[in-house]
């Protein structure tokens, strides 16, 4: 189930971005998220970035994508600044997904591949920090390691 959850929500969060009109050139755009990793060694900067929290829950999604890779990850709990460990899919906890975007294949922390999330900064509007893990296809039964991740990105609360 939680699989299903955060797997939709960066298929949801994509879709409204991709999907969503040009802004009159005229308007001053909202802040613009960035995150940047290394995917099995290769470079990765999104296109697009935006996370949610929810204020009821205290779960924080961030997801950044381009039309190669997209990645995120749900932090369980969070109020503030600290290191987050990321679990198996199986376990309660947060947790990561990666999507190879051009074969629509999903890797996530299962089969025993683990991270971390270091948010530096968390003020309610902005989320900032560093992550890494170690993600996994069980049908490709294929690794991605996703290192030297950083992450900067507005924060909408819901």
């Amino acid at each position: 189930m939680k699989t299903h959850k955060l797997v939709w929500m960066l298929v949801l969060v994509a879709s409204s971005l991709a999907c969503s009109k040009k802004e009159d050139s005229s308007v001053t755009p909202a802040s613009k998220g960035v995150v940047t990793a290394s995917v099995d060694g290769q470079s990765f900067t999104s296109e697009q970035a935006t996370s949610t929290y929810n204020k009821t829950t205290k779960d924080l999604t961030l997801v950044g994508y381009n039309s190669v890779h997209m990645m995120g990850f749900t932090l369980e709990k969070l109020t503030g600044p600290g290191t987050i460990t990321l679990v198996d899919i199986s376990k309660t906890g947060s947790t990561g997904t990666y999507v190879d975007v051009k074969t629509n294949t999903t890797y996530t922390n299962k089969e025993g591949r683990t991270g971390t999330v270091t948010v530096t900064k968390f003020d309610g509007a902005t989320v900032e920090g560093t992550f890494s893990m170690k993600v996994y296809n069980l049908q490709q039964k294929k690794e991605v390691v996703l290192t030297n991740g950083t992450f900067k990105v507005p924060v909408e609360a819901i």
